[in-house]
């Protein structure tokens, strides 16, 4: 499964690895932590599911299932606020 942003969303990274998204829409905000500001990253690059834990037990040293658990909790926040669209691939 392959997640794309959706159209009104603006990323703002920060200086300590984390994020805002913003949707213009509403202007509503989301504070991503350093995880969610790289599945984030992965995410807007059209990484999938398995390249996005690749990158997070690079990056932090974790299981892939310890990975996977993360990324699909976020993932779930993610949809559910709109940020983001399933698209296929």
């Amino acid at each position: 499964m392959k997640y794309k942003p959706s159209e009104d969303i603006i990323f703002t990274p920060l200086r300590d690895n984390s994020g805002v998204l913003l949707r213009l829409s509403d202007t509503f905000f989301f504070s991503l932590n350093e995880t969610g500001a790289i599945i984030w990253r992965e995410i807007d690059k059209g990484a999938g599911i398995q390249e996005i834990v690749k990158a997070l037990c690079a990056e932090f040293e974790i299981s892939e299932s310890e990975a996977m658990q993360d990324i699909t909790a976020f993932i779930e926040d993610l949809k559910r606020e709109k940020l983001i669209m399933e698209v296929e691939g």
